[in-house]
Formats: structure tokens, C-alpha cells, sequence
């Protein structure tokens, strides 16, 4: 079994390589969001629509990019950063 450790795990260039070797099939792509657990990329795809890429030590993960944008949103104002 593979332990992935903090020190190890590189999760934005891990992103950023999986999306550059699979860019004949996107738009566009940004990483938006880095730490040491998570990395996060907005992506275009060829038909325009925009989702979000995110690769963690569970894995990667697909979703819309409104829901990101809803997520983030409603922490903030659960922090009262509005």
C-alpha cells in the first residue's frame, strides 16, 4: 500500500500535467486553487462548457463549475466574509 504524504504529494503539477496531456480535448484550463491536500483547475471543454477539475488524495473529481462557485459562496457567508 502507497501512503501519500504531504511532503510527497504535489498535486498541482500532477493537475496541470494530466490536463496538459489531455489538452487536444479542451478549450482552456487554469489551475485556481493550490494546497498541499487539494488542487483545483477550471476547464473548458471543446463544446464551451466550463467544469471543474480537482485532483486530492482520494483521487480526481469532476464537477460544474456554478457548483464550485455555490460551494465557495456559501462558506463565505458562513465565515462572514461577505
Amino acid at each position: 500500500m502507497t501512503v501519500i504524504t504531504t511532503s510527497t504529494a504535489n498535486f498541482a503539477s500532477e493537475l496541470e500535467s494530466a490536463l496538459r496531456e489531455n489538452s487536444f480535448g479542451l478549450k482552456d484550463y487554469q489551475v485556481i486553487r493550490e494546497s498541499q491536500l487539494q488542487s483545483i483547475a477550471t476547464v473548458v471543454l471543446l463544446e464551451g462548457n466550463a467544469v471543474t477539475v480537482s485532483l486530492s488524495p482520494h483521487g480526481f473529481q469532476v464537477g460544474s463549475l456554478i457548483g464550485y462557485l455555490l460551494c465557495i459562496s456559501s462558506r463565505s457567508i458562513k465565515l462572514g466574509l461577505e
